[in-house]
């Protein structure tokens, strides 16, 4: 990857705010996740699930994260969205990996 895309990758990093450089940090180091265990590793057990859920939605329309998947909620038993970060290389080159 170019010196050039990297500066420019970490440049539009800082304008995260609070929470989304936890959740985007979270998804980086953790994988792909639920919004649920997002919000478990980040805010714990206790957190609010409003704590995270605007903040991927953000992410996602900004292109820093994407739906990779779906999966049964453990606690409401309902279909959520995995999410997953996008790497440097992904969004320089535009090429997705939407494995999990």
């Amino acid at each position: 990857m170019h010196a050039n895309s990297l500066i420019a990758y970490y440049d539009e990093r800082k304008k995260f705010n609070k929470r989304e450089k936890l959740v985007y940090g979270q998804l980086a180091f953790g994988g792909a996740q639920t919004d649920r265990q997002i919000k478990d590793a980040v805010f714990h057990v206790n957190g609010d699930m409003n704590l995270v859920r605007p903040r991927v939605s953000d992410l996602i329309k900004r292109g820093w994260i994407i739906e990779v998947g779906k999966t049964k909620d453990t606690v409401t038993g309902k279909a959520v969205r995995i999410v997953k970060a996008v790497s440097p290389e992904e969004r320089v080159t535009g090429q997705l990996d939407l494995a999990i």
